[in-house]
């Protein structure tokens, strides 16, 4: 299904993209730092077992986000390119946004979501 949307409205839905991947790259970052603690603190097989999952869980959301911002910016460059191709009326333009783009942010944030939950309840078990 196609759905039309203003060009402004892209762009903010664009920026908003962006931060929010910006945000997990940034928790991302925030966790790394506490899950080295998890590993000084208690070095049992279990927990480095553990800990290494999540770095793998780390190393695949970060490939992911970073995907995801590339071609983010590669559609932010696209809008630009429409609006200075034909900048009439284009704040009341509409064109067909990249639904598959939405699915896949909106599927990344729900499997980031679900992530922090299970790491912050892994750090509660063992902090």
């Amino acid at each position: 299904m196609t759905t039309l949307t203003y060009l402004y409205e892209l762009h903010n839905i664009y920026k908003s993209w962006l931060n929010e991947l910006a945000l997990a790259d940034d928790e991302i970052t925030f966790f790394k730092v506490n899950l080295e603690k998890v590993l000084t603190a208690n070095n049992k097989l279990e927990i480095t077992s553990q800990v290494e999952q999540f770095q793998n869980q780390f190393i695949t959301h970060l490939n992911e986000l970073q995907i995801l911002r590339h071609d983010i910016k590669l559609a932010e460059k696209n809008l630009e390119q429409n609006i200075s191709n034909n900048p009439v009326a284009a704040d009341h333009r509409k064109i067909a946004a990249d639904q598959g783009l939405r699915e896949r942010v909106q599927q990344f944030i729900k499997l980031f979501m679900d992530f922090k939950y299970n790491y912050n309840a892994f750090l509660s078990k063992t902090l």
